[in-house]
């Protein structure tokens, strides 16, 4: 593996807000939506492969990550919809309702491949609390 395709330290989610709140890409290198805001297609890079393990990450890997948050309280923090991988490298999102602010909303959820969630979904969640502090009392 060459230096270029190890993903920076930072690396976890599809994008992140830098410190002025804009987004800056780390596994998706472009992002767009229909007119309507529902759908999104986020495409991933492919040069990026998990830094303790060697996997490749892929949009797959991002759609089993969105299946086991959306299980979390408050869904991680991710919206009501839909997410696939139409192959590889392309990632759609379908939402229940438009939001122009995805993209903000996906680099803020718990939506984010931390190296051992690619090799134990189960203990990164069991790891991580719910995306914006604890549930109201």
């Amino acid at each position: 593996m060459r230096a270029h395709e190890v993903p920076p330290p930072e690396f976890r989610g599809l994008l992140r807000p830098d410190a002025r709140g804009a987004l800056v890409p780390e596994a998706a290198w472009h992002w767009e939506c229909d007119a309507g805001a529902r759908r999104w297609s986020f495409h991933v890079r492919p040069d990026l492969y998990a830094p303790d393990t060697g996997a490749r990450v892929t949009a797959h890997s991002f759609e089993e990550r969105w299946r086991a948050v959306s299980l979390l309280p408050r869904a991680g923090g991710l919206p009501q919809g839909q997410c696939r991988s139409l192959d590889s490298w392309k990632l759609v999102v379908v939402l229940a309702r438009p939001d122009g602010r995805l993209p903000h909303r996906l680099a803020r959820s718990r939506l984010t491949l931390a190296s051992r969630c690619l090799t134990d979904p189960l203990a990164a969640l069991l790891a991580t609390g719910p995306a914006d502090g604890p549930a109201p009392g």
